[in-house]
């Protein structure tokens, strides 16, 4: 994955995306701004996110997210505010809020993270267990509907 850090103004990110000369998403994190080439992500995180996302194009800028969140959560469990700061997003913004949440709903959904209360405040984190759970739910529903009946 090609990720570039650039120490800029706002008003500069048009030149960067124009400069790069490919569709890029900017992801704005606390001091610096994340650049990410979505045609760059490691093939193996790639094929999770399509299973979670699907492959619709209106959903490859979700993906991108999912991808910064995953990677954001192996080094351990997050806040909800944390995540959002990683997200470049203001939870005050309602439009904001439901991009936070229309991210993190496909990754939840699949079982890839979990989430847990305590101190009042909501802990996401990676959860294999859950995500394999989910799959063998799926390799089940696949082993009745794909087999001819009376086999």
């Amino acid at each position: 994955m090609l990720v570039i850090q650039v120490d800029t103004q706002q008003g500069d990110l048009g030149l960067i995306a124009k400069f790069l000369g490919r569709k890029v998403y900017i992801v704005v994190s606390i001091s610096k701004y994340l650049v990410i080439m979505p045609e760059e992500i490691d093939t193996g995180l790639k094929r999770l996110l399509d299973f979670s996302y699907g492959n619709h194009p209106k959903r490859q800028l979700l993906k991108v997210k999912g991808a910064i969140v995953i990677k954001f959560l192996r080094a351990g469990p997050k806040t909800l505010s944390e995540l959002a700061v990683g997200l470049g997003l203001d939870l005050k913004k309602p439009s904001e809020l439901s991009q936070f949440y229309a991210a993190l709903r496909p990754l939840r959904e699949t079982g890839m993270i979990s989430t847990h209360r305590s101190q009042g405040k909501t802990f996401y984190s990676l959860s294999y267990a859950s995500f394999r759970f989910a799959l063998e739910q799926l390799r089940k529903d696949a082993e009745y509907w794909l087999k001819e009946e009376g086999t």
